[in-house]
């Protein structure tokens, strides 16, 4: 899942030491904001995948953009 958002300018996968040195969540970081970053939590028997993300404040204008993006080809800064 890293590679395949490596450069991407609005997603970020963070590594396994990044998310285990995490205190908390921080939802309330993102607002207003078109990224998201993705959390990865487990051990060998159950997996968790969190992601924050400001759903709200980017609404259907900013997945109609990225949604253009896509159309036209510009696959880069998804």
């Amino acid at each position: 899942m890293t590679d395949h958002y490596f450069r991407k300018e609005y997603v970020r996968v963070l590594s396994i030491d990044e998310t285990n040195n995490l205190i908390r969540l921080d939802p309330s970081s993102f607002k207003g904001k078109d990224n998201m970053v993705l959390h990865v939590f487990g051990n060998d028997e159950h997996i968790n995948l969190v992601a924050i993300l400001d759903n709200l404040g980017k609404g259907a204008a900013g997945a109609c953009i990225q949604n253009l993006d896509l159309m036209m080809g510009n696959k880069n800064n998804l």
